[in-house]
């Protein structure tokens, strides 16, 4: 079962509600983004604790009382990892590079159910303000997005923000092969380690190979055609919210596709899904 929102999409959505224009209603803006107008209320109402406009209990007070209870746990845990860590850099040969994952699903870039295939790449799109960077992770199957990061900087954190928040929406997705191109935020120690976490399968392109940008390309024109054509943006912030909004409202709910049998991500997910809950 999926799990919470990540907290970089509550955010975007918290910011897309608070700058929506005159007769656009929160009702609506839930529906855009496939939650429930309580809980995009409820975000908001946590938002105005967070900052200082409404009495409650801020999440940095709520995780500061659960990492105390962590705190004596992970005490206890140092000496072994110190010990640990001693014993592998002992090792006087041990020079390892960034892992390099092997191509595991060329030349056929789809997947016959959802959560057995990700694509993910990085796209970049300019600003007055400077270069905003887009991780984003598309599902082989339904075409769904099911995770993405922005920031200011292409980093390793990136991708690996981008995969979290992935893992957050959709529960379970033990087995799923996660495929990339040779950038070098991807073959890194930490994506690594995050895969292993969820025990996920890292795969990267061939050399020379074009295939999986070809795969995301439907999103990035779709970006280029409706957002980055459209205007120059003054903005990260405001280029931002055009994306996140755009890829709900636009991508996933309304542009059908011919790759998906003219349907949109949304609705291939629930005709995929209607026999399981028929026989629930």
């Amino acid at each position: 079962m999926p799990g919470p929102f990540p907290r970089e999409f509550r955010e975007d959505v918290v910011a897309v509600a608070r700058s929506r224009k005159s007769g656009v209603t929160i009702k609506q803006i839930a529906t855009d983004f496939g939650i429930s107008e309580a809980t995009l209320r409820n975000w908001l109402r946590q938002a105005d604790v967070e900052e200082g406009n409404r009495p409650g209990q801020t999440a940095a007070e709520a995780a500061e009382a659960r990492e105390l209870k962590k705190r004596i746990r992970l005490l206890e845990q140092e000496n072994e990892v110190l010990r640990r860590a001693a014993a592998y850099l002992s090792q006087a040969n041990l020079k390892p590079g960034p892992p390099v994952f092997d191509d595991h699903v060329k030349p056929v870039l789809r997947a016959d159910a959802p959560n057995r295939l990700w694509l993910t790449a990085i796209t970049e799109h300019c600003t007055k303000e400077g270069t905003l960077y887009c991780c984003a992770i598309k599902d082989a199957c339904s075409g769904r997005i099911v995770g993405y990061s922005i920031s200011d900087r292409m980093t390793a954190k990136l991708a690996v923000d981008a995969v979290r928040n992935a893992v957050t929406r959709r529960g379970d997705i033990t087995g799923c092969i996660l495929h990339a191109d040779r950038g070098s935020q991807f073959p890194s120690r930490a994506m690594a380690r995050e895969l292993r976490r969820h025990d996920m399968i890292g795969s990267m392109s061939s050399i020379g190979a074009a295939g999986n940008n070809a795969a995301m390309e439907s999103l990035w024109s779709l970006l280029q055609t409706n957002l980055l054509n459209q205007q120059r943006w003054a903005t990260a912030h405001e280029l931002r919210l055009a994306i996140v909004v755009l890829i709900e409202r636009k991508y996933h709910r309304q542009r059908a596709q011919d790759t998906l049998d003219g349907l949109t991500p949304i609705e291939l997910e629930a005709k995929l899904t209607e026999p399981l809950t028929l026989t629930a």
